[in-house]
């Protein structure tokens, strides 16, 4: 799977604490930064989100998730949380998921502020 972030700040405690739970190796980190332009244009067109905006996950299976749906795939893949993939999938937690991911989504740079990328892929 790989997961590709543009949120630089909190990507590295998030990178920490994903790598210490993924015991199989399972997530493979891309920064956004490093994605062809023609894939981020072709993933705008697709979804009509900016792939700088929100989290996409591609599975080993080609699926690409986003936002939400990007974090219920790599709690399914993560062997000390995948027993959760239930839980964040009933449709009110969904509901409940869409919204907050959206509002930290927003709020993010105001919080965390923004890292150079060096440093936050390094």
């Amino acid at each position: 799977m790989s997961f590709m972030m543009a949120n630089a700040h909190s990507v590295v405690l998030q990178k920490k604490i994903i790598r210490s739970l993924d015991w199989r190796d399972q997530i493979n980190w891309v920064p956004v930064q490093s994605v062809s332009s023609s894939t981020k244009t072709k993933a705008h067109q697709v979804t009509g989100i900016n792939m700088y905006e929100e989290i996409y996950v591609v599975t080993n299976k080609d699926k690409v998730a986003i936002g939400y749906r990007a974090i219920q795939e790599i709690i399914s893949v993560l062997p000390s949380t995948s027993w959760l993939t239930w839980f964040f999938q009933l449709s009110l937690i969904e509901a409940i998921g869409h919204q907050l991911y959206q509002y930290i989504s927003k709020k993010r740079h105001q919080w965390f502020g923004r890292l150079p990328y060096y440093e936050a892929f390094s």
